[in-house]
């Protein structure tokens, strides 16, 4: 409760190591992210729940969560997370985090929430083919989770493969295509021709 609120942040982590109750921790730790005028301190304790939220009850924390999905880019990014990872998968975060793929820089975020608590590539597959031109990695990475789930991308994740002068995005690419598990003829060409590829780790891919 100190007023400055570096000292503050440092007490979270500090407070980590006292053998709090989980729940009792995890209370705490909305308190500060509903109360705490520091978003400094709110990332704080957010990076902290997002570690054990799927470990304890945080249901009553909903309203807090989703209030805070307004706010700018790491935070927003920190609640959708959490709320990814709560057990039972909140159902009623769905309609905000929907609200959130509207703001490109934060698509992947609240596009992995959404897959991980309704489970549909349909509502989330279009938002992230609309950022693949600037997150491509990022898009690649989350089509890895979605599996077969995400072939819509298919022609983004082909184009993205032949981007010669990115090869950590080709390697991507190359990952995304295998998790899609794809027989399509034009997959396996582009799979075929990135054998070819000067770069190893992409021909590991």
């Amino acid at each position: 409760d100190s007023p400055d609120a570096e000292s503050r942040r440092w007490a979270l982590y500090a407070a980590e190591s006292v053998g709090l109750d989980q729940q009792t921790w995890a209370d705490t730790l909305v308190r500060v992210v509903q109360q705490d005028e520091s978003a400094d301190v709110r990332i704080a304790a957010l990076s902290t729940l997002k570690g054990i939220a799927s470990s304890v009850d945080l249901e009553f924390a909903l309203p807090t969560l989703v209030a805070r999905l307004v706010e700018p880019g790491r935070e927003t990014s920190l609640v959708c997370e959490v709320l990814g990872a709560m057990r039972p998968q909140p159902i009623g975060a769905v309609p905000f985090l929907k609200e959130v793929l509207a703001r490109d820089e934060l698509v992947l975020s609240a596009a992995s929430a959404l897959w991980r608590i309704e489970g549909r590539a349909d509502s989330i597959t279009p938002a992230m083919g609309r950022v693949f031109d600037t997150h491509g990695e990022g898009v690649c990475d989350l089509i890895c989770e979605l599996g077969p789930a995400a072939s819509p991308l298919i022609p983004d994740v082909i184009k993205a493969l032949a981007e010669e002068d990115y090869w950590d995005l080709q390697w991507a690419a190359a990952d995304a295509l295998r998790a899609i598990a794809s027989s399509d003829w034009m997959v396996l060409r582009s799979l075929l021709d990135a054998l070819s590829e000067s770069v190893a780790e992409i021909r590991e891919g």
